[in-house]
């Protein structure tokens, strides 16, 4: 994920139900058009809230989620 950063000005993450599970999602914005990830992030049979995405000052990217 660390190299779609560099091409996105915007990214968003969000929890979506489908098949009886919890999945963590994601899209980025390069200026023109918001493109989604076409697999999940996370899965999870188990409630998902609050997913985050954040960029430590080294450049590598957290995504951060409870459970």
């Amino acid at each position: 994920m660390a190299d779609d950063a560099t091409l996105s000005i915007a990214e968003v993450v969000w929890v979506q139900q489908m098949d009886d599970k919890n999945h963590i999602r994601h899209a980025k914005f390069d200026g023109e058009q918001w493109e989604q990830t076409s697999t999940s992030l996370y899965s999870s049979d188990s409630p998902l809230t609050n997913p985050t995405i954040n960029t430590k000052g080294n450049g590598d990217r957290l995504l951060i989620w409870v459970e």
